[in-house]
């Protein structure tokens, strides 16, 4: 595979970092003022934790450790997590609505995922997660 075509693979796994790199921080840390029931305050945790692992996610994305994968799929069960539990807890909406919300958010955490997978240069493809 070109290093163009691995380069574009890797590209919606890098935006999807950066912005929730952003999200987690800036909003997670705006929600720390306002979140005052436990479920906020869970998914502010979660919100801030996406932020930080967002954050070790681009260090992944450019040197690929023998952790990434671990790393990663950290990162997406943070994102997943408030992802549902955000719009119950935030927005009053219902559990089928966090339901769906989460499965939207898995898909393309799933995606982003798959694309850092493919986008691995030949010496690191089947490398163990340690």
């Amino acid at each position: 595979m070109s290093g163009l075509k691995r380069h574009v693979l890797a590209l919606p796994l890098a935006v999807f970092l950066l912005f929730t790199t952003y999200n987690g921080f800036v909003e997670g840390y705006n929600a720390t003022h306002y979140a005052d029931t436990p479920g906020m305050k869970v998914a502010t945790g979660f919100q801030l934790a996406y932020g930080l692992l967002g954050a070790l996610g681009l260090f992944v994305l450019v040197r690929r450790p023998s952790w990434s994968r671990i790393a990663l799929m950290g990162w997406s069960l943070a994102v997943i997590a408030e992802g549902g539990l955000a719009p119950i807890v935030y927005a009053g909406k219902g559990i089928s609505f966090g339901l769906g919300t989460a499965t939207a958010v898995a898909t393309l955490a799933g995606l982003a995922y798959w694309g850092w997978v493919k986008s691995a240069p030949l010496s690191t493809v089947g490398t163990p997660a340690a």
